[in-house]
């Protein structure tokens, strides 16, 4: 189905609200607009219109026909935000005694009548049980005041926010009563949805997927969620949205939700080789188009799940070894995320041994700058793709890979530049414990600090240049540097007593800590660096 394809028809809200109830399914995201975002730019929106004296359309809606009660395929956010705003105005109405304007906008935009039960039910059925309350216990409040206002539910913020502002949009009108009937005519007559309907729900969904709407912005994970449970047969759909449920909420825990596309896209290179970002929601949807295919992609998902949340969290509490937890901790510091398929790979085969000669190829390049380009990344993804699919071996392909790095020669050179802190600390670390998949222990401080006093032949101008030399600097027990350690003798007293077991900073060396020293120091551990990274010579 392509957009061209789409049918749809235009409603004024009132008639869409007055002749439907909507369902919003358990798959989709809770409600997330932010009264300082996306709540104010609607609210913003919606009084620029009113006072322009134009129709507002409020975008496309996605629904699935089942007669009076609709499913919500898209349009969730603006539909709920625009209930909280028609209940501020009810709760407005009540307190100025216009009843028959807070009955209308009750019965039109609120509530349903079950004429089985006699019983009033929200419009709007939520699928978060506690979104679902806090809308319920809004929409039933008699009077403003009785409206609740406290907890930190984005919903009930946004109500807050919207309250506030209509409260101050009337108060500054000069006649709240007209200006509110104004706002109640509006929101009733002149504010539009289009609205696509399909009695086949998979077919709505591919709809939502070639549609831009005027909701939040999707991103690719959340576009491929839709395309694999529309993929899903009715029998298999509501496991399927509990699966990608379950991944969701392993992001959610870390609190990383913005890193579940990237892992998306990393578990596809692993059948696909490199994907440039932008294009993956159309690789996935050509790569996984078959019968069955899309709930090929979620199995994969969840294979390569337990071994990139540690890859993301080398914390996480999910079977490891040792090694493993060292090299996936060294792997996060260098903030080499481009390059986790490859140890996805590796992962993948049990051999940790594999994990550390992969690490081996990466950290020369991390660390001398040499890795920065998306085609390294490309090289390496495709590299993953060839070993994990079985069409080279993992000696041949980390021989191809090693490659790449630098030579030793500019390795050396490139550390005996001014270094980031956390580049520093890694090579500190592996100076001491003499291993290139060191245990990262201990913080690390420069022993001649930015701020520092009276250290004789290393002035302001020679610590630009040598300050963040590999020498500079050395690792501590505390975090925080020791207050008032700017000279050497301060140094002596406050900040060398807490070095690490084995640290190569001594207490002698202060007194000749010049940058002639430092620089020839530096030489002398970017050679010992060598040596670690690529052999001894």
């Amino acid at each position: 189905m392509t957009a061209q394809q789409v049918e749809s028809t235009t409603f004024r809200a009132a008639a869409l609200f007055a002749n439907s109830s909507f369902v919003i399914p358990d798959f989709q995201r809770d409600y997330s607009w932010r009264e300082d975002a996306e709540v104010s730019a609607f609210w913003e929106d919606l009084v620029g219109a009113l006072d322009a004296g134009e129709d507002y359309f409020l975008g496309l809606i996605i629904l699935t026909d089942d007669g009076f009660e609709r499913e919500v395929v898209d349009g969730q956010q603006r539909l709920l935000t625009l209930s909280l705003f028609a209940n501020a105005l009810r709760l407005a109405a009540v307190a100025r005694n216009r009843r028959l304007v807070a009955d209308t906008l009750q019965t039109t935009f609120l509530f349903s009548i079950n004429y089985q039960t006699e019983a009033r039910e929200p419009r709007l059925a939520l699928s978060d049980d506690a979104d679902a309350g806090d809308f319920k216990a809004l929409i039933e409040a008699p009077t403003l005041t009785l409206a609740p206002t406290s907890g930190s539910s984005r919903l009930i913020q946004a109500h807050k926010y919207l309250t506030a502002q209509l409260e101050r949009d009337l108060e500054a009108s000069g006649n709240a009563t007209l200006r509110l009937g104004r706002w109640a005519e509006f929101i009733s007559n002149e504010l539009t949805f289009t609205v696509f309907t399909h009695p086949n729900r998979s077919a709505a969904f591919r709809v939502f997927e070639v549609v831009n709407t005027r909701g939040k912005i999707l991103t690719p994970a959340e576009l491929i969620k839709s395309y694999v449970i529309g993929r899903s047969s009715e029998s298999d759909r509501d496991n399927t949205v509990q699966r990608w449920g379950a991944i969701e909420q392993q992001f959610a825990d870390l609190q990383a939700d913005e890193q579940l596309t990237t892992f998306v896209r990393h578990v596809v290179e692993l059948r696909r080789g490199y994907v440039v970002p932008k294009e993956l929601y159309q690789i996935v949807t050509k790569a996984f188009d078959g019968p069955g295919a899309a709930q090929d992609l979620l199995s994969d998902l969840e294979q390569h799940l337990p071994v990139y949340i540690q890859l993301i969290d080398p914390t996480a509490d999910v079977e490891s070894t040792e090694l493993r937890t060292r090299v996936f901790r060294l792997l996060s510091w260098l903030s080499a995320a481009r390059f986790r398929p490859l140890f996805m790979a590796a992962a993948a085969t049990g051999d940790d041994e594999l994990l550390e000669r992969s690490l081996a190829v990466v950290t020369p390049g991390v660390l001398s700058g040499n890795f920065g380009s998306g085609g390294i990344e490309a090289q390496f993804a495709r590299a993953a793709r060839r070993v994990h699919q079985g069409e080279s071996g993992w000696d041949e392909t980390l021989s191809d890979l090693g490659n790449l790095r630098p030579s030793r020669e500019e390795f050396e050179i490139r550390l005996t530049r001014n270094l980031n802190k956390l580049h520093a600390q890694v090579l500190r670390a592996a100076l001491v414990q003499q291993s290139p998949t060191p245990d990262i222990v201990g913080y690390a401080h420069q022993v001649r600090p930015r701020n520092g006093e009276g250290w004789p032949d290393f002035d302001d101008a020679d610590y630009k240049e040598f300050g963040g030399n590999l020498a500079n600097w050395l690792l501590v027990t505390t975090e925080r540097r020791p207050p008032g350690a700017r000279t050497p003798d301060a140094v002596k007293e406050k900040l060398l007593p807490h070095v690490i077991n084995n640290e190569l900073v001594e207490p002698a060396d202060l007194p000749v800590w010049t940058s002639t020293f430092v620089a020839a120091r530096t030489r002398e551990y970017a050679q010992t660096c060598g040596d670690i990274w690529y052999g001894s010579r």
